[in-house]
Order: structure tokens, then C-alpha cells, then sequence
């Protein structure tokens, strides 16, 4: 869904479901960032073994299991190119040209010399360019 995925792989990929994806013990995956003491290396172990490795098993692993292919992450896509990227690519394209027309228009307001806002509108544009 991200047209710059494979120069942006492993360490800065966008994320679909915008905001919603942090991990906390109160709230799961949600809103909310929790974070944990990393000062000292034991501290880091510690916390990890404790907080956070239970969370990515039962959580998180939980979570993103539901995920299986691209139409069963679009309830969750809060991204508006990504949503249109994703409704495209499962077949639904009347909803994709709405929200696509709708996102190219909102970018077209941002600096378009920027390398992430060009690129999305020249994909966006090939998708709109294709119906």
C-alpha cells in the first residue's frame, strides 16, 4: 500500500492505521504509547521480559493476526492514501476513486516538491489515470 515501500523497508514504513497502532499494557493496541525504562541495560531487560515481551505475544501477535490479506486491514486503515490504495487493490474502485480524488486534492494543497507528497500523487495518479 505504500508506493515507496521498498526504500523505505525495514526502518521507515509508514503506518496505515495511522495513530492507532501503539501498544500499551491498559489499552492494547490503541491510542495510547506506553513506555518503558530503558536507562540501564538491566532495566531494559527487565521491562522486556515482563512488559513487553508478553505484549507482543498476547497483544499484539493477537492483533495482527487478524490481518491476513489486504481487505481485512481496511476496517482499520485511518490514512487516506493508504485506504485508497488498499480499496484499489481489492477491487473496489468506485469507493477508491472517491477517496483517492479526495486525497489527491488534499496533498495538492502540501509542498509537492516534497519526495513523500510527489510520490504519493504520482501513485495516486496512476491509479485515477487507470479507471
Amino acid at each position: 500500500m505504500d508506493p515507496e515501500f521498498g526504500s523505505r523497508f525495514p526502518d521507515a514504513l509508514s503506518v496505515p492505521t495511522d495513530s492507532w497502532s501503539c501498544l500499551s499494557e491498559h489499552d492494547g493496541v490503541n491510542l495510547t504509547q506506553q513506555r518503558f525504562n530503558c536507562k540501564s541495560e538491566e532495566n531494559f531487560r527487565n521491562g522486556f521480559s515482563r512488559k513487553v515481551r508478553p505484549l507482543l505475544i498476547n497483544v499484539a501477535l493477537p492483533y495482527l493476526d487478524r490481518f491476513q490479506s489486504v481487505g481485512d486491514i481496511i476496517p482499520a486503515i485511518r490514512h487516506p492514501s493508504f485506504l485508497g490504495f488498499a480499496l484499489h487493490h481489492v477491487g473496489r474502485r468506485s469507493e477508491a476513486i472517491t477517496v483517492l480524488a479526495k486525497e489527491r486534492e488534499r496533498l495538492r494543497q502540501l509542498d509537492t516538491t516534497d519526495r513523500r507528497v510527489a510520490s504519493l500523487l504520482e501513485h495516486i495518479d496512476r491509479l485515477l489515470g487507470t479507471e
